[in-house]
């Protein structure tokens, strides 16, 4: 194979040579290319390039595509069908790359209806499907603190996290009392049957001394596992997984019993402290439950409980310290070193004496993805048999170098998360600060009245370019679409920049005009609450379908990888023409209901006693419930739920009378 190379061949190749593989679904061989009267060679030009061999990839039973391999030598036998078999695994990978992504597909759909299928199977009215109305990720929303800080003794491993994402030092504080648990090696075995029995083996040997053993598991299955193994040895034990969550604190508060052993998941029991000897005040609760159901009749029996419980677990106590303190005993390395480290941080408290070790085998998951085939031929070489196990010190390195590996790439995928959601962080702050804008803003009729000229401005500048012809006849259709009829005088016989320039400011009077003249039929205190309700729906409507189309493109955006091309830059361009796209749509909304909003008197009459204008009418309160609506406007809304138009009714087929150029039923007659 250093031979050959996979390139487009240096001869004029003949499209019958392709041509012959898709249609006899074969591999083409040829021997002599200089012979071949279906290539041509140009003069001046020394070839080198003897044979050709073409093989068609074919994905259920077509020909998606062909391996074209040449060679200065000649092909073996084997090499042909070595090259034959290549083609099959790589049709099997692209069929099974198309596969999983309509399986992604496919989930992504079921997820999407998981609340509507619930319903269903219980029998209660389906509801709409659920749409994301707000999503942030864990550290932008921990960054908007303006202070951050934290205390826990497991943060050291994570320091580089901390500093990276929120410019955190990590600090390690000294211990109170020096510590002394020895932490021991781990020993590997071949097996996860033979891992079990020694640990087993070993927690039955220190019950029988006496000495205290707390077990950590990384599952429920394991725990449970292990506990049908001391069971069978008539080894009475407490296990601490899910199941038992209600009795986590007690549980753990009694694991340093004299000879109390206590099998629990690593996560599990976390912020509980385990006194060598026993806790007296758990143990003085729990008799005073047993005899009395609640609490003790007087602070009398309490005392003299809590005194006697005292009494016997100082004397476990150092019962418990000559035989060397709790024993920690893990049957699994975790993918996080944060996770073991506070397992082993469970012995050795205040100076308490204590030990730890870690039973491991080959068929665990962090071992067989990192490292097992290295310690499998260790083991082979020094000839050991089923049931001996291997510990040394430098195997415990490689293990922690391989967590430091699982440990960096899951930081490499919290990292790439944050650096997409940075980007629809931008947009989420320009959003709700917006937002909180117009929720405090006493001024929101200038505020609306800036959207509006806005709005202006971008349509004149769309038809009016600065380059380019101008079309004078959409810019006067578009702002009839939005602001009414009778702006047509403002624009008549613009044709250019220059003149729509000299005539924009006498098209925004008149529009301010028709703006403050609407705002004041429907009063001071309505004026203000209506127009503070449209442009916070509008805006949250807005929101909400633009945080759906970004889902979408978060989800096929890396495929522009295959283009050789960033997928965050393309999400940062996308996001950005996305955003602006959804601001626009937003400002128009606003500004089109602002002119064609209207609240309605229970009679039906408009409050503002104007004859209603062609075009489409928006009726308070936008499909909102009445708990919804400002509440100086829910009297006027009752009873009315369709607009109603003036004149001779239109044909779903007719041009809309709004003057947007769409047909009826495309336009204002889409809900009719």
């Amino acid at each position: 194979l250093s031979e050959k190379i996979i390139r487009e061949i240096t001869f004029a190749k003949d499209e019958n040579t392709i041509g012959w593989v898709v249609k006899n679904k074969k591999p083409l061989y040829i021997k002599d290319l200089e012979q071949d009267k279906r290539f041509s060679k140009k003069e001046g030009i020394d070839y080198k390039l003897k044979q050709l061999l073409m093989v068609p990839i074919i994905i259920e039973g077509e020909v998606k595509g062909v391996i074209n391999l040449d060679n200065n030598t000649s092909f073996t036998t084997d090499t042909i069908n070595l090259l034959k078999s290549f083609s099959e695994q790589v049709a099997v990978a692209i069929n099974n790359a198309r596969l999983y992504q309509k399986i992604q597909d496919s989930y992504f759909e079921i997820v999407k209806a998981l609340a509507q299928a619930i319903e269903a199977k219980e029998r209660v009215k389906v509801g709409r499907e659920n749409q994301t109305l707000a999503t942030i990720t864990l550290q932008n929303y921990f960054r908007m603190y303006e202070k951050l800080a934290g205390m826990t003794g497991t943060a050291l491993t994570e320091a580089e996290e901390f500093k990276e994402i929120y410019g955190l030092e990590v600090i390690v504080v000294p211990t109170n009392v020096e510590m002394i648990r020895e932490d021991c090696p781990d020993v590997i075995y071949r097996t996860v049957l033979e891992k079990f029995a020694a640990a087993a083996d070993e927690i039955e040997e220190s019950y029988k001394e006496g000495c205290p053993v707390l077990v950590g598991t990384t599952s429920i299955e394991s725990s449970e596992r292990l506990s049908k193994l001391l069971k069978a040895r008539k080894i009475p034990h407490q296990v601490l997984n899910a199941k038992h969550h209600e009795r986590e604190a007690q549980i753990v508060a009694q694991a340093g019993h004299l000879g109390a052993v206590t099998v629990a998941t690593n996560m599990a029991g976390r912020g509980t402290d385990i006194l060598l000897g026993g806790n007296p005040e758990f143990l003085t609760r729990e008799a005073l439950r047993r005899e009395n159901g609640e609490a003790a009749e007087s602070l009398e029996q309490y005392s003299a409980l809590l005194e006697k419980y005292r009494e016997q677990c100082r004397a476990e106590r150092e019962k418990v310290k000559a035989l060397g303190g709790l024993k920690i005993l893990g049957t699994e390395r975790h993918e996080s070193r944060r996770i073991d480290n506070q397992l082993r941080g469970r012995a050795g408290r205040q100076g308490d004496p204590g030990s730890s070790r870690f039973y491991l085998s080959l068929e665990d998951d962090l071992l067989r993805l990192f490292g097992s085939e290295r310690i499998q031929g260790l083991m082979e070489k020094l000839g050991m048999e089923e049931g001996e196990s291997i510990e040394h010190n430098l195997l415990t390195k490689a293990i922690a170098n391989a967590q430091k590996k699982v440990e960096q790439l899951h930081f490499d995928i919290r990292k790439q998360l944050l650096a997409y959601d940075n980007v629809m962080n931008r947009q989420r702050e320009a959003v709700y600060t917006e937002r909180q804008q117009i929720l405090r803003d006493e001024g929101i009729q200038e505020h609306v009245w800036e959207i509006i000229e806005g709005v202006i401005d971008d349509i004149l500048e769309r038809y009016f370019p600065e380059e380019g012809e101008a079309d004078p006849a959409r810019a006067v259709a578009r702002l009839k679409a939005i602001f009414g009829s009778g702006l047509e005088a403002r624009l008549e016989g613009v044709d250019n920049v220059r003149d729509m320039l000299a005539h924009r400011d006498e098209l925004v009077a008149e529009i301010r005009d028709r703006f403050i003249g609407k705002v004041e039929t429907l009063g001071k205190e309505e004026g203000r609450a209506l127009l503070r309700f449209l442009v916070l729906h509008t805006l949250d409507s807005g929101w909400k379908d633009h945080l759906l189309a970004m889902d979408e493109l978060r989800r096929g955006i890396g495929l522009r990888a295959i283009g050789q091309k960033d997928p965050l830059l393309e999400y940062q361009f996308e996001s950005y023409n996305l955003f602006q796209s959804m601001m626009e749509r937003v400002r128009e909304s606003v500004a089109e209901l602002a002119f064609r909003v209207r609240v309605v008197s229970e009679r039906g009459g408009a409050s503002d006693g104007s004859n209603r204008r062609e075009g489409r009418e928006f009726i308070l309160p936008f499909g909102a419930s009445q708990e919804q609506q400002p509440p100086s406007l829910k009297h006027g809304v009752e009873g009315v739920q369709q607009p109603v138009k003036k004149g001779p009714k239109t044909g779903r087929n007719d041009p809309c009378p709004c003057g947007s150029g769409k047909k009826f039923k495309h336009c204002c007659g889409k809900n009719a």
